[in-house]
């Protein structure tokens, strides 16, 4: 769709994986941090290295009747750079257990790893599976979300609400129940207001830049909903430190690649390696 013109960040799953690491372990202090690259990639760009990579033959076609979308969304990294500092790897000798409905994700996607944690298999909706599991640990990494492509958030905003603020909910509840101390929370990009993504000379996004919020999906509102939650229970209870960070176009190994669930990266790719069997 579009011209291309419009940019966007993408950031490896495994940078994030160790972003996420050095965050919950390392920091003290309360309130979102951006999680990117502060690199910014336009469609077009991004389309000529699919190509070239995928070595792919066939034509690509712009179809400027259709919108590019928001032209730019750019994270300044200043803060997260300041706090974290990419540190080097953690050691930590812990026990990992995940937690995971698998309506996405599949086990055989954990490799060796999966001898090595304890798999939960249910919904975060139900709370008291979330209470009865959620307990005995140091930390929480919370990333579970319903998620989709545009057309699953536009066509179905009030279900991604609404699940979404019952999963966020449920985690946190059930945390802070069973004595949990440190919790760590995967936010988005789309918390930021629809304003400043609107052209393509929008300034750099800041982590103040969230308010006065006015995010365009209703996945956004459930993440800025569950910042200002963990915000609330960090100042009731003194001893719970929080950390988040809001997620920009990460991509990796063993994502979804469906033109209606899938992310870009993925979804483009797997239809130039498979053109012409795929359209």
């Amino acid at each position: 769709w579009g011209t291309g013109v419009a940019s966007r960040e993408f950031l490896y799953s495994v940078d994030t994986a160790q972003a996420i690491i050095d965050m919950a372990v390392r920091v003290n202090e309360t309130g979102p941090f951006n999680l990117g690259t502060g690199t910014e990639t336009t469609i077009r760009e991004l389309i000529e290295t699919i190509r070239e990579l995928t070595e792919f033959e066939g034509d690509i076609v712009w179809d400027t009747s259709k919108p590019d979308g928001q032209p730019r969304r750019f994270y300044d990294m200043s803060k997260f750079k300041e706090s974290v500092g990419y540190v080097p790897s953690t050691s930590i000798d812990a026990q990992i257990t995940i937690i995971d409905d698998l309506s996405r994700g599949q086990t055989e996607f954990l490799g060796d790893a999966i001898e090595h944690v304890t798999l939960k298999v249910f919904d975060l909706c139900d709370y008291q599976k979330c209470l009865d599991a959620i307990k005995d640990f140091d930390v929480v990494v919370h990333m579970a979300s319903k998620v989709g492509g545009i057309k699953v958030y536009i066509d179905q905003p009030f279900s991604i609400m609404n699940d979404n603020i019952s999963i966020d909910s449920n985690v946190l509840r059930a945390a802070l129940h069973n004595g949990i101390k440190k919790f760590f929370y995967a936010s988005s990009a789309h918390v930021y207001p629809i304003s400043m993504q609107n052209t393509l000379e929008g300034k750099k996004i800041f982590e103040m830049d969230a308010y006065p919020a006015d995010p365009l999906l209703s996945y956004g509102w459930a993440k800025l909903i569950m910042e200002k939650q963990l915000e609330c229970a960090a100042r009731e209870f003194k001893d719970f430190s929080v950390a988040i960070a809001r997620y920009i176009g990460i991509y990796g190994p063993n994502q979804d690649y469906g033109l209606q669930t899938g992310s870009v990266i993925p979804a483009f790719s797997h239809r130039a390696i498979r053109y012409p069997e795929v359209p």
